[in-house]
């Protein structure tokens, strides 16, 4: 048997059970919708405004729904030419692109940049995401609507808060170009040099291996084996020492 602890490159430990919280609190946050009524009530003077809109001797129907899909297929080349030339269409669209690719880089790469970069641990890196960043990014949802709403901001307002906040946050990151520890010492790989290790020549050593080990001179092997050994002995449970 192979003991592993939260420590060891090989534990993967229950990935499943964060999915398996977080669907249980967004069952649990779906749960009031089921108690809003069928119609919401109109605010302001909307009822005035609908029931004169009723009073009309018919309502237009929209073009695009009476269209078959032969001469649907056949406008939507002009359909989509004409909303591609819509400024705010396109602006709304490269905000999204670009926090998509925000939240898909710090997903892969910043659990592992914190964890290499400052000499973290697997699971304190992931708690820094997970305990921490997402959070904080749930709380600034909510605290621009609950300021939207508090001054009641409009559409031009909104463009010009969500511009300054960005500049803030990209100001405030400025600070992170200059932050971190030196590249480690990686033996045979940084600094260059020769791939052939004095430590590990007579180590039939796999090029593949990967299994990252620190020895007590601060320098970082690729693997125990690169690390050096000098005999290769299994006792009788098959274990390698």
């Amino acid at each position: 048997e192979i003991e592993l602890d939260h420590k060891d490159l090989r534990w993967v430990g229950a990935w499943w059970l964060g999915f398996l919280v977080a669907s249980s609190l967004l069952f649990l946050t779906a749960l009031p919708y089921l108690f809003f009524p069928r119609e919401m009530p109109k605010e302001n003077g909307a009822d005035d405004v609908e029931s004169r809109s009723v009073c009309k001797p018919q309502q237009q129907q929209d073009p695009i729904r009476e269209l078959s899909l032969v001469q649907f297929l056949k406008s939507f080349p002009r359909i989509a030419l004409r909303t591609l030339r819509s400024p705010i269409y396109l602006l709304v669209v490269l905000g999204q692109v670009n926090l998509a690719a925000l939240l898909s880089g710090l997903a892969t790469f910043m659990a592992k940049f914190i964890e290499k970069q400052f000499s973290q641990t697997i699971s304190f890196s992931n708690m820094m995401i997970g305990g921490v960043g997402i959070p904080l990014a749930v709380l600034g949802i909510v605290l621009g609507g609950a300021l939207m709403r508090r001054f009641n901001v409009s559409v031009s307002g909104a463009s010009k808060l969500c511009s300054g906040v960005i500049l803030l946050c990209m100001f405030s990151a400025l600070p992170m170009l200059f932050m971190g520890c030196s590249t480690k010492t990686v033996a045979g790989i940084y600094p260059e040099r020769s791939s052939s290790l004095s430590c590990s020549s007579h180590c039939p050593c796999p090029a593949d291996a990967f299994n990252p080990i620190c020895g007590s001179n601060g320098v970082e092997f690729r693997s125990p084996c690169h690390a050096g050994c000098l005999s290769r002995q299994t006792d009788g449970n098959n274990k390698i020492t």
